[in-house]
């Protein structure tokens, strides 16, 4: 888990930015977004995303795999009752004898995330 620097005024789940090759990064825990409790291990990590123009990173529990999928291996999203909105789910992998839900990460940022992320990337 690389040094972050914190930024007033973000929500709780935005821990900050962190220089990678040169460039600001803003960084997100993922657990913390999505409403699980946020632990740190040896194993924590952080995935940096780039959707031109985003590129930021998300703190995960761990990697374990990385997976090329077929759209053979992708099951449609699971109609679940939820109490907010559940779009950023795309689908689910089925791999050996588990489940991968797979998500769609700029559709799990909100509008306050853009926002904190468009602030970081004038300041630096």
């Amino acid at each position: 888990m690389p040094e972050t620097t914190r930024v007033p005024h973000t929500p709780a789940h935005f821990l900050g930015i962190m220089n990678l090759r040169g460039q600001i990064i803003s960084i997100f825990d993922l657990r913390s977004k999505l409403g699980f409790k946020s632990e740190r291990s040896s194993e924590t990590a952080v995935v940096i995303c780039d959707f031109e123009p985003l590129r930021f990173g998300v703190v995960v529990d761990s990697v374990e795999a990385v997976m090329t999928l077929d759209d053979a291996d992708i099951a449609p999203r699971p109609d679940v009752e939820t109490r907010v909105n559940s779009e950023y789910i795309q689908g689910v992998a089925k791999r050996d004898q588990r489940l991968v839900l797979l998500l769609d990460l700029p559709k799990a940022l909100s509008l306050e995330d853009l926002i904190a992320m468009k602030k970081v990337a004038a300041a630096s």
